[in-house]
């Protein structure tokens, strides 16, 4: 991927490490609503609780229950954005590797912990078990967010690197898009076959807390992977090519605060001064406002709706040799119309994967030379996002509304690579401790987008119907659609497009 021996090196590694941990994390996402289900059936019933008796009551309580997992999942996040400075204080001296490692490790030690509460619901009550599941929840949240900015940084380590080549960005995040989007498929498969193990004492959704543990593993076995990459420890170009820091670190409670609240307010005036991180922040933030509740709450319930009325269409296809008996695997778990849609974001991502170099060369001879010149043909690519969801909304058949989720992922997917591109090139020219307050700010501001989103959907809006959740995320990915169109004018001068 890159001419320099310790780059590739380097990249390699992180790939090696990202897949191990995307293994477990493909099996997390889809496994975290059902975990959620299953303790709170079985703490209802071992406790005797009245509630069980009545279905839509203990769908009403999960329904909360998982909006409550969320919230304690963003709101950890941004406390940990607000209070990265406290862990990257050495940033300029050790890189962004000494925390990314140890982050990782704690998380892999906090989520061991999840199926050991599973087992432990006869002996506590429901409130009591749900509070000790938010707190792992938010602990691991919190690790995740110091965990999720050093990779950031060390990842712009590699691919922002002085003399890197466009080419060498796109193929490498290219490769970083394939590599999640194959995983996003099997991993799912897999945790649908663990979803059907049966009632272990006594209770049951046992898969989810085996799940919890795999995910456990894979966070430890990519921690050690990490730790064998020199070239995210100590000073960067940047870093070396400045004059070396001399500021202490500060002496009690308010001199502490004081920091953290400068660290923002500079993060803040680097994202707003700078085109393309502010125009990168706006659009996080207005993503963030509908994506996760309409990924974890509306598009499972919407599915499930469809596969019930058309169930002749699946019926269809899981009779075809090969797919069907994936598509069965799949399909057949609790979990499994939520992991068929992540599996169609997966097919989208694997094609847009496939096609951006053919696209970039077609695109090249029109006249879109340079990186940041191309983002204006794939940024109107990604606008069709819009009519897409426009037309699944309005589909009525699982094969429809599957092709169309599908379609969606690949019009968005080639503007993912292009931008992420050029996001590195833009953080490799800043120092290391900048670069840790640049990801925070923009970190937490998205983050504070997802909490309201969440609220609102999981507690305000509960009761709405699922039709009418699905308009509003329609409305948000048409303001997207629009945003995207002017994005390329937005974050570049006329002279770089």
């Amino acid at each position: 991927v890159f001419k320099d021996p310790a780059l590739n090196d380097a990249f390699w590694r992180l790939v090696a490490g990202y897949s191990v941990f995307l293994f477990g994390y493909g099996m997390y996402v889809v496994g975290m609503p059902y975990l959620i289900s299953a303790i709170t059936r079985n703490s209802l019933n071992e406790n005797r609780d009245a509630r069980a008796g009545s279905e839509e009551a203990v769908k009403a309580l999960i329904r909360s229950n998982r909006s409550l997992a969320r919230i304690a999942h963003w709101t950890a996040q941004a406390l940990s954005y607000v209070t990265i400075p406290l862990f990257t204080r050495n940033a300029e001296k050790d890189g962004p590797k000494k925390w990314f490692v140890r982050s990782t490790f704690i998380r892999a030690g906090v989520l061991a912990l999840v199926p050991v509460l599973f087992f432990s619901t006869g002996l506590l009550s429901l409130p009591a078990t749900m509070a000790i599941l938010l707190g792992l929840i938010a602990a691991q949240s919190f690790f995740q967010g110091v965990s999720v900015t050093t990779d950031a940084a060390a990842t712009t380590r590699i691919l922002g690197a002085a003399g890197v080549t466009a080419e060498e960005r796109t193929k490498a995040n290219s490769i970083f898009a394939f590599v999640a989007a194959i995983l996003s498929i099997i991993a799912p498969a897999i945790a649908g076959q663990i979803a059907l193990i049966g009632p272990v004492m006594g209770k049951g959704g046992v898969g989810g807390a085996i799940i919890y543990a795999i995910y456990a593993g894979a966070l430890a076995l990519a921690g050690f992977i990490y730790a064998t990459i020199k070239l995210i420890g100590g000073k960067n170009d940047a870093a070396r090519a400045g004059p070396a820091s001399t500021v202490n670190a500060p002496n009690g409670l308010g001199a502490t605060l004081t920091e953290l609240w400068v660290s923002i307010k500079d993060g803040t005036k680097l994202v707003v001064k700078d085109r393309l991180l502010r125009m990168m922040l706006i659009t996080s933030m207005l993503s963030s406002l509908f994506a996760d509740p309409l990924v974890f709450n509306v598009l499972p319930e919407y599915i499930e709706g469809i596969v019930a009325s058309d169930r002749g269409t699946l019926g269809a296809i899981i009779n075809i040799p090969g797919l069907g008996w994936f598509l069965k695997a799949l399909t057949s778990s609790p979990m499994g119309n939520f992991a068929l849609m992540m599996v169609m974001t997966s097919v989208g991502s694997i094609a847009a994967v496939a096609l951006i170099k053919p696209l970039t060369k077609l695109f090249r001879k029109f006249g879109f030379k340079t990186e940041e010149a191309l983002t204006v043909p794939f940024y109107f690519l990604a606008a069709l996002e819009a009519p897409l969801f426009f037309l699944m909304i309005g589909a009525h058949t699982i094969l429809g509304v599957a092709l169309l989720y599908s379609l969606q992922s690949l019009a968005v997917g080639f503007i993912g690579i292009a931008i992420l591109g050029l996001y590195q090139k833009n953080l490799g020219g800043h120092k290391d401790a900048d670069v840790n307050k640049i990801l925070a700010v923009q970190s937490l501001f998205g983050i504070a987008a997802a909490i309201i989103s969440t609220f609102v959907y999981g507690f305000i809006l509960k009761d709405i119907a699922i039709g009418t959740a699905l308009t509003i995320a329609a409305a948000a990915t048409g303001v997207m659609a629009l945003l995207r169109l002017f994005s390329p004018f937005l974050a570049f001068s006329k002279d770089r497009r």
